[in-house]
């Protein structure tokens, strides 16, 4: 029962009970004899307690109704990601007006939207509401990775994809927001004697994780049931909320969800796996003061780490940087050099916060100092973020080698400022054969359609 309810009764009970007080203590024990002054101030009481209690609960129970009728600013869409109207019925049976909204308690639970002119409306808008669930995990039996923790890696990783646009942060964002109405948040109280002790914390499962329910959630926020007023806004509605629920089970995408829908579907799809190489608990580990410390030793140092490598010709285990030939000559670094030879350039408090005393051990993308590098040098323009027409995985290409793996490593950006006078020393080094990518399907996929779409191109210029 809602405990709104459920204090009306008690209300209602109690007023019944302070009925039956003043009939009794009136009429069966008072003083004996008619009394017409005490039998008309009897009757008066008595219908007065009646007439009082019963507004009192006809007023709650409106009260209530209103409430749950009344607009939050959080109103679900009434159609789904197809046009269909979503139809409600209530308990007599009968249908009634699609009416779902978020609690009228929500906005003030939801952080203020960060502003900053290269956010999208409504990605601030989903800022906003995780940074208000930023304890809730993503499931129970960890919670050391929170909702926000996850979230805010996949939308970094995003913005590193070439091809996103507003439309595929918002869904990387989206995705997992199922998990606010798939949890249940139980605060334990202390005991009576624990006067400064806070309430302890849990969280169990009341229902599993539904993609439709994120594409729901979404569709309740403000900035999105404002898109319908904006000229691409109900196409680019349409194509998050479909991408939304379909982003598990992308083989079940419908023909008609459209180009949008595809390409943000296969944005999550290829986000979901560059994710799994990452420590997520280790993304929000540097202060704006430390990042911008660390951008300014980047910047420092970036010529003498390229300067303090050797460009060779030849692909051997024992190349740390390789430089191919062709028109315009490449040059590839290893990241597991990149991070031993940055690492002392360092001050000592960003070493022990990247941990890059020593040499990173295993797969560097897993080192958590990439995490913030890899968009650091994107950003800066030191590494290209596509070779071949192919994006970047977490910044790194693997480069083949005849049967044989080379990698991962980064493609160096010479034409920067910071680099001319070593790209006018390396000219005259000799180059090694064109460097080919090891790509896995998708990415072959991704290339070859590069490639016929230039090929349309220059047949649409010469016909």
């Amino acid at each position: 029962m809602d405990p709104r309810y459920r204090f009306t009764l008690v209300i209602s009970i109690l007023l019944v009970f302070w009925w039956a007080y003043v009939v009794v203590s009136t009429f069966l024990i008072g003083p004996a004899g008619l009394n017409w002054p005490r039998y008309q101030q009897g009757v008066m009481l008595v219908g007065g307690a009646a007439t009082a209690g019963f507004f009192t609960v006809w007023l709650a129970t409106r009260l209530i109704a209103w409430q749950r009728q009344r607009k939050t600013g959080f109103e679900a869409e009434p159609t789904d990601e197809f046009g269909t109207a979503y139809e409600m019925i209530n308990s007599a049976g009968t249908s009634e007006p699609f009416n779902m909204a978020l609690s009228k308690f929500q906005p003030s639970l939801i952080g203020t939207p960060p502003a900053h002119p290269q956010l999208a409306p409504l990605e601030a808008e989903i800022l906003g509401f995780l940074n208000g669930f930023r304890h809730w995990p993503i499931d129970p039996a960890n919670p050391e990775l929170t909702l926000y923790e996850q979230s805010m890696a996949r939308w970094q990783l995003m913005r590193q994809l070439p091809t996103a646009t507003a439309w595929h942060r918002v869904v990387a964002l989206a995705k997992d927001l199922s998990v606010v109405s798939s949890l249940e948040e139980i605060r334990i109280p202390p005991r009576w004697y624990q006067v400064t002790a806070q309430d302890k914390i849990t969280f169990k499962r009341r229902s599993v994780p539904n993609a439709g329910m994120s594409a729901l959630i979404l569709s309740t926020l403000p900035a999105f049931r404002a898109l319908q007023h904006q000229p691409e806004g109900p196409a680019a509605a349409r194509a998050m909320l479909c991408a939304l629920r379909y982003a598990q089970t992308p083989q079940e995408l419908p023909l008609n969800a459209g180009p949008l829908a595809s390409s943000l579907v296969e944005g999550l799809a290829r986000i979901e796996s560059q994710l799994g190489l990452l420590d997520v608990a280790e993304l929000d580990q540097l202060t704006p003061t430390r990042k911008e410390a660390l951008t300014q030793a980047v910047l420092e140092s970036w010529a003498s780490v390229l300067d303090g490598q050797t460009p060779q010709a030849e692909l051997l285990d024992t190349t740390t940087l390789y430089r191919s030939g062709g028109l315009s000559p490449q040059h590839w670094l290893k990241v597991a050099t990149l991070l031993a030879s940055l690492g002392p350039k360092l001050s000592a408090e960003l070493r022990t916060t990247l941990k890059l005393w020593d040499a990173p051990p295993g797969d560097p993308r897993h080192h958590p100092s990439w995490n913030h590098l890899n968009p650091l040098l994107q950003e800066l323009g030191f590494i290209e973020p596509k070779a071949f027409g192919v994006a970047a995985e977490l910044g790194t290409f693997t480069l083949a080698n005849g049967a044989q793996l080379w990698g991962p490593c980064v493609l160096l950006n010479l034409n920067e400022p910071r680099t001319l006078a070593l790209k006018t020393k390396w000219q005259t080094l000799p180059q090694g054969p064109l460097a080919e990518l090891a790509l896995d399907p998708a990415s072959l996929k991704a290339r070859a359609e590069l490639h016929l779409q230039t090929l349309d191109g220059k047949l649409r210029e010469a016909f």
